[in-house]
């Protein structure tokens, strides 16, 4: 969680859910990286963390209601 706050200005947790027959712990999180140019190094500094695996980043751009 400390290293999603160093990269993003808005961090939630929005699922967090047992897989693998309850051996491990999915988690998603919705963000807002503070400089978009640094995901790579984010999923990057993600995966070197002990017990993370499978990172993913999907990206979506922003929604303007008129």
């Amino acid at each position: 969680m400390k290293l999603l706050r160093q990269y993003s200005r808005f961090l939630a947790l929005v699922t967090l859910r047992e897989v693998a027959q309850g051996e491990a712990m999915e988690h998603a999180y919705q963000v807002r990286l503070g400089d978009p140019r640094h995901r790579a190094a984010l999923v990057r500094a993600l995966e070197e963390l002990p017990g993370v695996q499978d990172v993913s980043l999907l990206l979506q751009e922003p929604t303007v209601e008129i």
